[in-house]
């Protein structure tokens, strides 16, 4: 509860519209209404205030002394199971931040989603060798996750290009794309098409 109200905090004061918060026995999940095109350094900032606040929270009761082994064992399981770049873990979502500054949204989603099964295989794996029940289903949930994920790629693609459609964004980093190539815009990127040699700007692409 503590580590997600860290996020909740980072979406308070970015603006951000809380869906919900989920919590599970292995942690939680904060789930948003927002725009695709929002800031990445906005999304670093919800991103990383939960696992700042747990590592704050353990911190402050070990001054206070009221930490024991067995609380700094879940404590440190569970903050190194998260920070692993698997959906809907905030390593996986670090992970996409990074994709995203570096590679095409479209591109950046799939990257990310074939290394996070990759991971997901492996665990699961070791999870049956040395047949750990309770980590096989959490493995199983995220394993649901990843699917889901997968299958909402193509309509996380078009809102992100329907937002640019129905929206203005004035980004400071300018990407030059030759043709009409929508599938290579990037987040936080205003674009320049060049178009039968004329550039023209992501307006006037989308309503072609």
């Amino acid at each position: 509860m503590i580590h997600e109200l860290g996020h909740v905090t980072g979406a308070i004061l970015k603006n951000w519209r809380i869906e919900k918060v989920v919590i599970l026995p292995f942690g939680g999940m904060t789930l948003f209404q927002e725009q695709c095109n929002r800031p990445i350094k906005e999304e670093w900032v919800i991103v990383l205030l939960g696992p700042l606040y747990q590592i704050l929270f353990f911190l402050l009761l070990s001054v206070l002394h009221y930490t024991n082994p067995t609380f700094t064992m879940y404590h440190l399981l569970l903050l190194q199971f998260n920070l692993l770049p698997i959906i809907p873990l905030d390593g996986f979502k670090m992970l996409q931040l990074v994709l995203e500054t570096f590679f095409s949204y479209k591109n950046a989603k799939y990257i990310g989603f074939w290394i996070s099964i990759i991971l997901l295989c492996g665990l699961i794996l070791y999870a049956t060798m040395y047949q750990n029940l309770v980590f096989f289903i959490i493995l199983l949930f995220l394993a649901k996750e990843n699917y889901r994920f997968y299958r909402e790629i193509p309509y996380q693609i078009d809102k992100f290009l329907l937002e640019r459609y129905l929206y203005v964004f004035s980004f400071p980093k300018i990407k030059k794309i030759k043709g009409q190539k929508l599938n290579q815009m990037k987040r936080g990127y205003s674009h320049l098409f060049l178009i039968d040699g004329q550039w023209k700007n992501e307006m006037e692409i989308f309503r072609i």
